[in-house]
């Protein structure tokens, strides 16, 4: 199960059934699985980008770092109302669930029972593999970091298998020197130490050219904590939610990070729960497509963008229906008249996505809604003249090479459009 929390998927699963979960991933020879482990400054850093926020909810499992998140998920869950008094009301429900961490925990754990620390996850994953005879890989982190904390792991675990240990940062040039040493080992499990967001970004990136891994994880810091390189705060300090403090007096340069985890990341919420709406806000999308040698649809560049290819899209005005919004919407950024398309049909389907928190606190809803439309264009491509500000260029492309070229956060659409346009030959 999962529950969305500030714009991201959190699993709201028991430590038992995480565990299983992870152990049926490792049982899996037909596809890659990715783990991340969110924490308050993830999802901070998703609030701007919108890449990272889409790489999280798109994990197979998202396991709950930080006692932060815990507190979030009750928080959030709990009614508001909307009298005069709504606003003072949410104030108290914060202060006494934060009162709770300490004095009440299992109060915070209702909705989200557990959250697992990385260095705790790693002893886990390892302790399995070493049960499954599988093998793990370390990468990342400081020089000697990731070989001292797999030795770490092997005296605790006599027989797990190790095929290998690289710390180099992670680059675009060290990319397929990472890549050939992960293949070359044949590891089962790769533990990923860049730190987030590089480490998530690295993941998705790379996963599937990873011929032999099973799971990937971003582990952070973990392997410093299991090398003994930095010593983990007391258990009751871990169990009660101010590791942070511990770390504060041991590591003050961290100091603009707790400040985010324990402050800015709390207010966030609470602004969260007073402004944005638990609605969708409705927008169309506006598909173009041609017969003429074979179906081809069109797909635009996103000006600013290297490489993020969309479909023209909007919102509805309050005196719109969904036709005249995307007409508007096609005039407006590609000046192409309506006497150029054919309508052809809507789609049955909504895609329905959540925004990244900056976009949730423009609108004050949760993301949009999307109706489907579907034109067959019946001009010349000299019609076409994108609006220079919107879009750079434009190309025509086949269906099936849809996820391929679109944007990863626009492949949903491309495959409700595959299906749509399956028999308009």
């Amino acid at each position: 199960m999962t529950i969305e929390l500030l714009g991201i998927k959190i699993n709201d699963l028991k430590k038992k059934d995480i565990l299983d979960k992870i152990s049926n991933f490792m049982e899996d020879n037909l596809k890659s699985h990715y783990i991340v482990t969110p924490n308050p400054e993830m999802v901070m850093r998703a609030y701007y980008d919108y890449h990272f926020q889409f790489i999280l909810r798109s994990a197979d499992l998202a396991i709950p770092d930080g006692v932060g998140l815990l507190w979030a998920a009750k928080f959030l869950s709990l009614k508001s109302g909307r009298s005069i008094l709504r606003s003072p009301g949410i104030v108290w429900q914060m202060i006494y669930t934060e009162l709770s961490l300490i004095f009440y925990p299992s109060y915070c754990r209702k909705i989200v029972p557990d959250r697992i620390a990385g260095t705790d996850l790693i002893d886990d994953i390892s302790g399995l593999a070493e049960k499954k005879n599988q093998s793990i890989f370390f990468l990342g982190a400081d020089p000697g970091i990731a070989k001292k904390a797999s030795e770490k792991l092997k005296i605790k675990y006599v027989n797990l298998n190790i095929t290998g240990f690289l710390s180099v940062p992670a680059t675009k040039k060290s990319e397929s020197y990472i890549i050939n040493q992960i293949n070359k080992s044949g590891a089962d499990i790769v533990f990923v130490a860049f730190g987030a967001p590089k480490q998530e970004k690295w993941i998705a990136s790379n996963i599937n050219k990873c011929s032999s891994v099973k799971l990937m994880i971003g582990v952070g810091g973990a392997f410093d904590f299991i090398s003994d390189k930095i010593k983990r705060s007391p258990t009751i300090m871990r169990k009660i939610g101010i590791e942070w403090l511990y770390r504060l007096f041991k590591e003050p340069w961290r100091f603009k990070r707790i400040y985010t985890a324990v402050i800015r990341f709390p207010l966030m919420t609470l602004r969260y729960k007073i402004r944005v709406s638990p609605e969708f806000r409705k927008n169309v999308i506006g598909i173009i497509f041609k017969r003429k040698g074979g179906i081809r649809v069109l797909v635009f560049n996103r000006a600013g963008s290297m490489n993020h290819w969309q479909f023209v899209q909007g919102g509805v005005e309050d005196n719109e229906n969904e036709e005249t919004a995307v007409l508007r919407e096609i005039k407006e950024e590609i000046n192409l008249s309506s006497n150029k398309l054919l309508f052809y049909k809507k789609s049955d389907k909504i895609n329905k996505y959540i925004w990244p928190l900056g976009e949730q606190f423009r609108y004050n809803k949760v993301g949009q809604a999307q109706s489907i439309l579907l034109f067959e264009f019946m001009g010349q491509d000299s019609d076409i003249k994108t609006n220079k500000d919107v879009f750079s260029d434009f190309k025509w492309i086949d269906p099936e090479e849809l996820n391929q070229v679109l944007h990863p956060v626009r492949r949903r659409t491309g495959n409700i459009i595959k299906d749509e346009l399956a028999n308009a030959k």
